[in-house]
């Protein structure tokens, strides 16, 4: 089903459809005061699988764009449009919006619905400084397929410098996490691993809270394999000798037990949190221990230096 309007200035457009695509085409018009879009079809079932497409070519918009659209599906988009300094896009219940040559003078303020659906934005030749918008977690970039690699990092350094500018930190930090995804996405396997890192190390950056709470996993679980391989561990590098078996029927069980626990866990303290290896001290008769002994000082020293980096960044 497809709408066209040689001429629309004010009003509203109420539809009822049950097609499974409705476009809405508007060439050259005028739109001014408000302009509200909803669709009233009554069965749900048809409510839900309607595909809008909103379409604005080379056209005036200086009114209030209102559009608490219920289908499950929906775009709009402005190309070669100039919007007035009336002209605002509130509560748009579109997953799509694109922007294409458009001329915005005035601040042009976007508002996206209430829901949590995700929201593809896409800006092709635009001045972005003049669009004043939130980019929240369900917020996300798209390209069309023929724009190279230059621009849309070029998209992604203006939109981060705009929010910086305004002082919009979550936006900031939203887009920066995009754009991070981005660059790793073009290296291949290596770039996908990278990724995966970020996100789960410390959340590109911006949670390093997290490497505290992985220092700890690693600190226990090394904590765990020493304790499987104690009875040779503490000869590959010895630091507390804890072989007395006499304590054994001394202290009885479990406090030995409990101390021989506390005895391990400072070991893989010493060895977790050590700046540098006594080499004279290393024993090399088991190959594999002293890789896993290697392993807990390498790993140990990468938590020690985000920690470091983190304490001189806040």
């Amino acid at each position: 089903m497809e709408f066209n309007w040689d001429v629309f200035k004010e009003g509203f457009i109420y539809m009822n459809d049950s097609s499974q695509h409705t476009v809405l085409t508007f060439l050259k018009d005028s739109i001014n005061g408000t302009f509200r879009l909803e669709n009233t079809f009554s069965k749900k079932k048809f409510r839900d699988s309607t595909n809008l497409k909103c379409s604005f070519d080379k056209a005036w918009l200086n009114a209030k764009f209102y559009v608490p659209y219920t289908g499950k599906k929906g775009g709009v988009y402005f190309k070669e449009c100039e919007f007035g300094k009336d002209a605002e896009l509130t509560a748009m219940s579109f997953d799509t919006i694109y922007f294409n040559r458009c001329i915005v003078n005035t601040p042009l303020y976007l508002e996206f619905d209430k829901t949590n659906n995700p929201v593809y934005l896409s800006f092709v030749n635009m001045d972005l400084d003049n669009i004043q918008f939130n980019f929240t977690k369900r917020v996300h970039l798209y390209f069309d397929s023929d724009l190279n690699k230059d621009y849309i990092v070029s998209t992604y350094e203006r939109l981060l410098a705009k929010f910086k500018k305004e002082g919009k930190s979550e936006s900031y930090k939203n887009v920066d996490i995009a754009y991070q995804k981005y660059i790793a996405s073009q290296d291949g396997l290596k770039g996908r691993y990278s990724a995966f890192l970020n996100k789960y190390w410390w959340n590109y950056g911006y949670n390093k809270e997290y490497i505290i709470y992985w220092t700890f996993v690693f600190l226990f679980l090394f904590h765990f394999l020493n304790y499987l391989f104690w009875g040779k561990m503490q000869t590959v590098y010895t630091i507390i000798p804890l072989d007395d078996q006499l304590k054994l029927k001394e202290e009885g069980k479990l406090r030995f037990f409990l101390r021989t626990q506390l005895g391990i866990f400072l070991h893989t303290a010493y060895i977790f949190f050590s700046l540098k290896v006594d080499f004279g001290n290393l024993k090399y008769k088991y190959s594999r221990l002293l890789m896993l002994f290697f392993i807990q000082y390498i790993t140990g020293l990468i938590c020690l230096f985000f920690i470091a980096n983190a304490i001189l960044k806040l």
